[in-house]
This record gives structure tokens, sequence and C-alpha cells, in this order.
């Protein structure tokens, strides 16, 4: 695969990124015909779209496929991101170290003497010239030779002129002739003197909708005369609508033109993608047949592009910005550009209908609304002073009689002067014009120009006069008088100007190429006015340079950023530089990269924005804050940088109340969780529950008392063994035992359950003993001495402690039952076979006996160094507890009323099961399997 380099013609590897002959930049191509049919290619061609990358001046000019001279068909397709350096203006051509090196300059071709290059496209070059024989000054379009060595690309030329020739209208580019010189082919058109609608954009961002639609209407004029020929553009961009000096519109470049009466043998081939992708209809993209309603769409775009200041649609590749322009609805210009009013969205909405027969059915349709509209709101559409050519500020009607002829200086008197209005140059290019106005006095300059070169005219005539003509012998002759030379400050002044105006346009080669002529050519000059005009350019230069080369390292850097997809960043670089500039140009050309930035940042806030708010809806909050927290970043004003930050407030404040919400479910499951283990007496999962809820709430009272409730029916486990007891030695084997007695909380559990009215929790011998004593509750349960709910329960008889082990067993799922004398003493063992749980003797008891002074039971555990060493709180002394060995029944350990020395007589004297005293509770045994 080939591709031909669009500026020398070269045919190139198809991975070449700068042409092997001439260097250009083939990246930067605008391909318009991409398809394996492609004049001169042998296989398809690469497809680009407009470069919307930051560019600088510099990099435009650095592959010499540009100009800073106008044209009317070479055009930029960055227009809404790089300023125009085009120059239109007799006096401005392209930089003199182009032109030196150009054979054609100074040649007669077509009768026309060629005087410098004004434009270069991707396939031919145009050139001013003046046509000797009218003397008028004209355009020439000229294919290279290295193109024309190719039948296709001649045919395509020639095509071109033939239908342009073939329209007159005043709104399209006039043809004057054509034919070959050599092994070149040209066509010769009329000069226009104007600006480019792309340059008009680049300089004013916005049209006025009153100008815009004023605009639209003429080109729909020259539009309707090329329909009525079975002709369609299907290139119209604003890049080839020409405003001239007389404000009249001119439709150029038919390069891509379509006789729609033709056979599918002609030039253009079916399913060939043709146009530039930003204002492409969408029947172009998909490579289908196009008629005249393609060109109202891209109309339609055009006329969207000068009322937002850009396109529609962005995209990084052609092919993305193809599928928008398929599937993708405008954004209405008006939301765009606050200033357009919302009555034009209608028309420009149905001139921009995917299906083309949603659109106008014609032009005429198409005029007929642009009139409505400006008849119907015409303090809407008024048209200002950069289209106006009398006072009426209704749309300029061009009618469709053939243009009158333009005079020239054979043929009639000259052209009255048109003034000119502020807001619009038409005699340069938007660069120059910012240039210009800066310049008030370059006329005069000229003006220098024109009396220096009558000077030098008048000058060799004396000399012919007093040298030349032998009107008299030698010897006769008076020695002629020195001549001074040439007044030349005039051409100074001329070249300095093309110096300043290139670098104000940042185009520090040409202005140095410039500028070095300037000091071969004059650096010695003795004239005053040439002296000043060199210093005061010089000064100039000094004075721009640096900040042209603060923009142009800004714009190299937002570019990096840009590639790493940092926007705001490059964004904020920009924004800083274009405050530190001075000059209004400089500062100026930044504007359309910023534009740029700032619609790219816009579209990425509202995709940000929306991610948020589909999170939010899904409660997915930390998705949506950090959503939030991107948009920020991209939001230009600072309302929607505060909405984005209050938007992160609010929803961390949802997270954590629904977080709250949720501990809180979770607590008061796990709480429930936590009661019904305790009610199972499962003490194990109860104190899993317990742990977490303690975790969740540190202070909550419901959780402290079902962890006071789980401690108070902890269980200590005892291995298997043996103890010595007055009959002996008794084998005893694994259980366990509670660490405390039993208390009065979980005692009434048992009578809450029913437990004395429940046949089944009770001996045989002792129901019989409660029925006949009408036994309901334990003797002292109403008493407030005893009453506490950590307390022992006291008053109870052995029958009834029997009958809570059965209650507790059938609730648990576990057998309780009350220890035996000899697993008491197991518990109450002392470390090292010691008389006492605790130890030995010590001065003060630690335990509730009698020289405790204590006036009853005390809560269980209160004398925590008094326990045995496998762990029992209070199994000497607070209340002595039932025991079983045999037959016989037993009170072990003491009570609050039992002194120490009696302690151990009155645990081994028996009592009968019946006792109910208040000085007798019990603690419970679990087996183990």
């Amino acid at each position: 695969m080939a591709i031909t380099c669009q500026h020398c013609g070269l045919e190139n590897p198809g991975d070449t990124l700068y042409c092997r002959q001439c260097g250009h930049d083939m990246t930067k191509d605008e391909t318009r015909i991409m398809s394996a049919d492609d004049p001169g290619s042998d296989s398809p061609s690469k497809e680009t779209q407009e470069d919307t990358r930051l560019v600088s001046p510099t990099e435009e000019i650095k592959d010499g496929s540009k100009s800073d001279s106008p044209s009317q068909e070479a055009k930029q397709d960055t227009w809404q991101d790089s300023p125009t350096e085009r120059i239109k203006d007799d006096s401005e051509s392209v930089p003199p170290s182009e032109e030196v090196d150009d054979p054609l300059l100074g040649q007669v071709i077509g009768g026309c003497l060629i005087e410098s290059r004004i434009g270069e496209g991707g396939m031919c070059a145009v050139y001013r010239g003046t046509q000797v024989s009218l003397m008028r000054s004209v355009a020439v379009k000229i294919l290279p030779r290295r193109l024309a060595k190719n039948a296709a690309y001649i045919a395509r030329f020639l095509k071109e002129s033939e239908i342009v020739a073939s329209l007159h209208h005043p709104n399209i580019v006039a043809i004057h002739d054509r034919g070959s010189h050599g092994s070149l082919y040209y066509f010769i058109m009329e000069h226009i003197k104007g600006a480019t609608l792309s340059e008009i954009i680049s300089m004013k961002r916005t049209i006025a909708p009153g100008d815009a639609l004023a605009i639209a209407y003429q080109a729909a004029q020259a539009l309707k005369a090329a329909a009525a020929k079975s002709i369609i553009h299907r290139d119209i961009k604003p890049e080839n609508i020409m405003i001239d000096e007389n404000a009249i519109v001119k439709v150029m470049d038919f390069g891509l033109v379509k006789n729609t009466a033709e056979s599918k043998g002609s030039l253009t081939a079916e399913r060939q993608i043709m146009g530039t992708p930003s204002f492409m209809s969408p029947e172009q993209c998909k490579g289908e047949p196009t008629d005249n309603r393609s060109d109202i769409y891209s109309l339609g775009m055009t006329l969207y592009a000068m009322l937002a200041g850009r396109p529609a649609f962005y995209a990084e590749a052609p092919h993305g910005l193809m599928m928008l322009q398929i599937s993708e609805i405008p954004k209405p210009v008006h939301e765009r550009n606050p200033k357009v009013p919302e009555s034009v969205w209608p028309v420009l909405e149905r001139m921009l209908a995917k299906n083309p027969d949603d659109r106008f059915e014609d032009w005429q349709a198409v005029m007929d609304a642009f009139v409505k509209l400006q008849s119907e709101h015409p303090d809407e559409y008024i048209v200002s002073d950069l289209l106006q050519r009398s006072d009426s500020k209704r749309l300029p009607i061009i009618s469709d009689a053939a243009p009158t002829p333009t005079p020239t200086p054979t043929t009639g008197p000259p052209r009255p002067r048109v003034e000119t209005p502020p807001e619009f140059r038409t005699d340069v290019g938007p660069v120059s014009a910012y240039m210009h106005a800066a310049k008030a006095g370059k006329k005069k300059r000229l003006a220098f120009l024109g009396i220096g070169l009558f000077t030098l005219v008048f000058l060799i005539v004396i000399f012919a006069v007093l040298f030349v003509l032998p009107d008299q012998s030698d010897s006769d002759k008076p020695k002629p008088a020195a001549v001074p030379p040439p007044d030349r400050s005039a051409e100074v002044a001329a070249m300095a100007i093309k110096a300043e105006d290139a670098l104000e346009a940042g185009l520090f080669d040409s202005a140095a190429a410039v500028m070095k002529r300037i000091r071969g050519t004059f650096g010695a000059s003795e004239n005053q006015e040439t002296v000043e005009t060199v210093r005061r350019t010089e000064e100039r230069i000094a004075e721009l340079e640096p900040q042209w080369r603060m923009v142009h390292g800004a714009m190299a850097e937002a570019r990096k950023l840009e590639k790493s997809g940092d926007l705001p960043g490059a964004h904020k670089l920009l924004q800083i530089t274009r405050a530190r500039l001075e000059e209004t140009r400089v500062r100026e050309y930044l504007n359309p990269a910023i534009g740029s930035l700032e619609d790219r940042m816009q579209a990425r806030y509202a995709q940000e924005t929306g991610k948020a708010r589909q999170f939010i809806a899904t409660s997915c909050w930390d998705s949506a804050i950090e959503a939030w927290n991107l948009a920020v970043r991209f939001a230009l004003s600072e309302e929607d940088k505060e909405k984005c930050i209050a938007a992160v407030r609010e929803i961390r404040n949802l997270k954590a109340e629904e977080e709250k919400n949720k501990e809180t479910e979770r607590f008061e499951k796990l709480l429930e969780d936590a009661r019904s283990a305790l009610a199972r007496h499962d003490l194990q999962i109860a104190n899993t529950f317990i742990a977490e809820l303690v975790r969740l709430r540190p202070g909550d009272k419901r959780v402290a008392g079902l962890a006071d409730r789980s401690r108070l029916e902890t269980l200590i486990s005892i291995p298997a063994g043996k103890v010595k007891l007055k009959k002996g030695v008794v084998e005893v084997s694994a259980f366990a035992i509670g660490a405390y007695e039993v208390t009065n909380l979980m005692y009434g559990e048992f009578i809450e359950a029913g437990g004395y009215g429940e046949r089944k929790y009770w001996s045989e011998e002792g129901w019989t003993w409660k029925e006949e004593n009408s036994v309901t509750a334990p003797r002292f349960w109403k008493d407030e001495q005893f009453r506490m709910h950590e307390k022992p329960v006291i008053g109870v008889s052995y029958h009834e402690a029997e009958a809570f082990c059965a209650w507790l067993s059938e609730a648990s799922g576990k057998r309780h039952r009350l220890p035996t004398v000899a697993e008491w003493e197991c518990a109450a063992a002392g470390s090292d076979s010691s008389v006492w749980p605790w130890g030995p003797e010590t001065e003060k008891t630690p335990a509730n006996l009698r020289n405790a002074q204590s006036e009853g039971t005390v809560t269980v555990g209160k004398f925590p160094e008094g326990k045995s060493a496998v762990g029992c709180y209070d199994i000497i002394g607070n209340a002595a507890e039932w025991c079983r060995s045999d037959s016989a029944y037993y009170a072990r350990g003491g009570s609050w009323l039992t002194s120490l020395e009696r302690v151990k007589s009155d645990s081994e004297s028996p009592i009968p099961p019946q006792v109910r005293s208040n000085r007798v509770g019990f603690r419970v045994v679990r087996e183990v399997d």
C-alpha cells in the first residue's frame, strides 16, 4: 500500500509519517477520497478527520504545506482550533523564502503573469496573477506536473473546471478559462479579496444570528443554482465559503462535485466516502448515493458552526466523527451559545435530520424557511455591519441574474471604494485583520512605495536624456551631475510589514527570513527612514517574540497534558499563559484551543455527573463519590464545582445514614439472637453474639445486661479425678459446675416458665411435698433483703433446686443436676492441697461469712479473692449449697451467718431436703458426655 504526499506528490510506503522527499507531515492531511478507487492510489486511502489537536503556527509551516498568504482553494482543516495565517491582500503572498524556490513565479501561463503563490491544497496550488490581455487580477489554479502524470487526477481537475464554468451565479467563483502549459494543467478564476468563513469564525469565535442566516441564504442560492443542473457540491464547509469585500458570499472548491445525472461509470464510483467528516451527511458517511439534500445537511452543519463557534460533533478519529454524524442528534445550538435565539433550532434541526426524507425537499424550501424566520423575528436576526451593503436590515437577497462584470482599468471607470466595517476587514484574512488593526498606517507606507517607484522611473528618464541621447558631441556635453542612489525606503517599509505580520502570526522562520533579507540588502543604508524602519521592526520583533515563544511552550506542554488525559491541567496552563500575555492578538490566539478544551471538559463533566447519578440510584455510594470527585476536575464554573462538592457531602451523609441504619438492623438482630441463645442457655453461641454487640455499641445497657447474665451462667469444666472424703477416697468423673451460685435472676426464669406448676420437673417426693405445702416460690422470694437479681436465690428446698435443674436441662438440651458432695469438694479445693479454696488462712477472710459483718447475702462474685483453684466464686460463704451423698442431703460451704470455724462442721452435718433456710442456696452441675 502506497500513500501519495499531498504536498509534493511522491508515493511513500503506507506506514510513512513524513514524506521522504519534502518532509511533509502526512498525518495531518485530509484525505477526502477513502476508497480503493481513489485516483493515483493502489489501495484504499487513509481517512483522516479535521485535526483538533492544539496546533501552533510553527508546526503548521514546518513542512511548507501551508502558506501565510490567502487561498481561495487551499484550506486549513483545524479552523476551529488554530488561527489562520493567510493574508489576503494584493501586496501579500507567501514568505520570500518560499517564493524564491517556486519556479512558476514570473512565468506567463495561459496569458497570465504569475506573481505570487497564495495557497496550496492537496491536489493543486493557487497563484495570484495578472491576465495580461485585460490587465485584471486573477487566480490561477494549477495541477502540478507530478500529479499530471495520472489520468484520473487530470480528469477530475478538468471536470471541476467544466462544472464550475457551467454555473453562472454571483455566489459561485467564476471560471474564465482553462488549458495546459507544457505538462501543467490550469484554469483561471476570478480573484476574490476577502476571507473564508472559517477564518471569520476563528477571528470572531461566533457569528451573529442575523449575519449567519444571511451568509447561509447566499450559499443556498449558489447551491440552488448548482442543483438546478443536477450538480451537488459534497464538500460544503466553512473553508469553502468565502465573503468578498462587497459582502457577497462565494462558494468555492468544487473538487468533489458530482453530477447526479451522470451514470455509474463517472469519475466518482458508488460507495466512495468523500468529504470532510465534521460536515458530511449521514448518507455520505455510509458511502450511499447522495443528492442535493446531502448539501442541505452540510450547509446546516456549517450554519451550526457559525452560531456555536465550532462543529456540532467532536471525536478523536474520523470514523468516530462519521459514526456521530450517522447516529447522534446534535445538541440544540442555543444551548451551546445562549446568544442564539431558540427560533432558529426548528429550521436547523430539519436541515440536520438523519433521514434525507425528513429534511427540506429542495433549496427553495430552505431559502423560504430562512426568509420566514427573519421576517417573523426581525429583532433576533438583524444583519450587522459584517454583511450590510445598504441601510436595509433585511436579508441581502441576490437575484438569480448573471453577475455584473468587474470593471478593469481597460474597460471602465475605477471601482468605487468600499468602506470596510470594523468588525470584519474584507481586505485581509482574520489573523491579518488582527495584525493590521495595530497598523493603521500601513497604507501610507504602501503609498510611499508608489512614490518611490515613481521617483525611480523619473530619475531613469533624466539619466537617459542626459547621458544616452547623442544630441551633441562629447566635447560639447557638460559633465552630468552626480545622481543620488534611489530611495528604497518604501521597499524596506513593505518588507518590514511582512516581517511584522509574520511575527505577529507567530511565524518566526518567515519573520527571520525577511529580516535577514532586509539586513543583507539594506543593512549598510545611510537613509535615515530606512534605518528607522529597520530599527522599529527589530524592536517590534524583540517585543513580540518572547510572548509567542511563551505561547508555543505552553501549547507544547498543553498537548502533552492533553495526550495524557489531563484536560483540566492543559486548560489551566493555557488560561494562566493567556493571562500573562500583554498583546491582545497573541492572547486571542489561545482562544480556540481553550475553547476546544472547554468543550471536551464540559462533555466529560456531563459524562461523570451522569455516572454519579446512576450510582446514586443503585446506592453505590463509593462509586458515586468517585464520579463526583472526578467531575469536579472538569467543572468550568464555580457553581458546577460547588454542585459537585455538595453532592459528595450529601452522598456521604446518605452513606453514613444507610450504614447507621444497617448497623442498627444488625445490632437489633444480634441482640435478639443473643437473647435466644441465653434463653436456650447456649452460652458459647450467646457469648459470640455478645462480643460483637459490645464491639458495635460498647456502652449499651441492654448488651451489658446480657453480658452479666451470660457471665452468671458461666460453667467451669473439671476433669475426672479423685477426691478424699471423710469416708475415704472417691473417684469423680469429668463434669462442669457453675462458676456462681444460682441467682434470683436465673431462678426467676424458672418461675416465669411455670416451673412450680409443671409436674414433669419434679420428683415424686418433691411434687407431693410442694402440693401439700402449697409452695409456689422460694420462701424469701419477696423479701427485699434477698430479692436483688444478682444475689443467690435462698429459701429453696432440695426439691425446688432439683426441679430447677430439670427445667434447665429441658431448656438447654443438656443434662443439669445438683452436685454430689465429692463433686462439690473438687470444685471447692484450693491449690496445693490448701485447707481453704483461696489458700492458707488469712487475717481477713475473703468470703461472705459472719465475720464479714454483712446483713445478708451479697451479689455473687463480690469476693473474687475467695474463689477456688478451679474458679468457683463464693464456694465458701454467702449461701450454703445443696449437695447429696447417697441418701443424705447436705448444705456445704457455710453462709453469711456461719463463722469460719463452723464451716466444716456445718458442711458435714446432714439436713432434711425440705429445709427452706435464708442461709441455703445452690449451684448446678452439667454432665459431660
